[in-house]
């Protein structure tokens, strides 16, 4: 499974920048220097410690499926993670105001957890309580209007005072997810009076503000639609039937297959075969996650005739 190396940068650019709004927005008049410097590196750090947990990958793709936005991004986590990051931050400060500085730090966590709570790839926020990945479905996870809305402020910040410029990105920041949260539950809505009968229905936002990815599942297929609010108009991308055989059930077994699986809470998955002389190649993919012409979350197990696996992958 190939990650796309400049979704992350500009993933953690923005989470890095969420992380010094908080700094930046902080009444600082009563902080010494060293809690300042402090504070600005616990804030920032704390905002890109979630993700330390890509060193999942280290150990293979699955689980790198399935450990990314796991403990390190839960509730109880936070206040783990807060922790880890204030202990780095003393090594070099130790005069800091070590309370203040946990603070920060936390804040700077729950930043990223909850901004990537609200994309559609879901976040298990409440482990070890449940394995639940919740996705709040706000915002693509590159939203543009986030990363200038927040790079603006290092701009505005030469002119007008620090802390106001970034309160009020603050504020903005605050309306813009709730307008978002209000709109993504407003299409949902409309998707589930279309298509009454659905199995199940997954609404997601895409790139361009008020529009939105639509994965129906009605039982024998998975449609995927584009909607716009603006419009109220559904454009058919592609109808995915599932093959299935005996293949296709020895396949689902297979360690990759129950990865995709378990991320697609068993219910946004689609099983195609191909088949030629001597082996079966089944791929079992999530159809909501789709990019550069590709369904990327995806198995692919290829096994002989007699169903003896020869292969599996993400």
């Amino acid at each position: 499974m190939e990650s796309d190396r400049g979704v992350e940068l500009v993933d953690n650019l923005t989470h890095g920048l969420l992380g010094y709004t908080v700094f930046a927005a902080a009444k600082k008049d009563k902080w010494t220097e060293e809690t300042k410097k402090a504070i600005f590196w616990g804030s920032i750090l704390g905002a890109e410690a979630p993700d330390i947990d890509v060193i999942s990958g280290w150990f293979g793709d699955i689980p790198s499926l399935l450990w990314h936005r796991s403990w390190t991004h839960s509730i109880l986590g936070s206040f783990v993670m807060a922790g880890l990051v204030m202990g780095l931050v003393l090594i070099f400060n130790r005069r800091a105001d070590k309370k203040t500085l946990y603070l920060y730090s936390w804040a700077g966590v729950l930043t990223h957890i909850i901004s990537d709570a609200l994309t559609s790839w879901g976040t298990q926020l409440l482990l070890p309580f449940s394995d639940l990945r919740i996705s709040l479905n706000a915002w693509f996870i590159i939203d543009l209007f986030i990363l200038v809305l927040l790079l603006s402020g290092l701009f505005l910040k030469k002119f007008w005072n620090r802390e106001r410029v970034f309160r009020f990105i603050g504020t903005v920041l605050t309306g813009y997810m709730v307008l978002q949260l209000l709109l993504s539950s407003y299409a949902s809505m409309i998707a589930k009076e279309v298509h009454p009968n659905a199995k199940d229905i997954a609404v997601m936002p895409n790139w361009l503000f008020g529009t939105y990815k639509e994965v129906v599942n009605t039982g024998d297929q998975v449609d995927v639609y584009l909607f716009s609010l603006w419009n109220k108009k559904e454009i058919l991308q592609s109808s995915l039937a599932s093959q299935d055989n005996e293949a296709v059930q020895k396949a689902l077994t297979t360690e990759s297959a129950q990865a995709i699986l378990t991320f697609a809470k068993n219910r946004y998955f689609v099983t195609q075969v191909e088949e030629d002389d001597d082996i079966y190649v089944i791929t079992i993919f999530d159809p909501r996650f789709f990019g550069r012409g590709e369904y990327f979350v995806k198995a692919t197990v290829k096994m002989d005739k007699e169903l003896n696996v020869i292969e599996e992958s993400l």
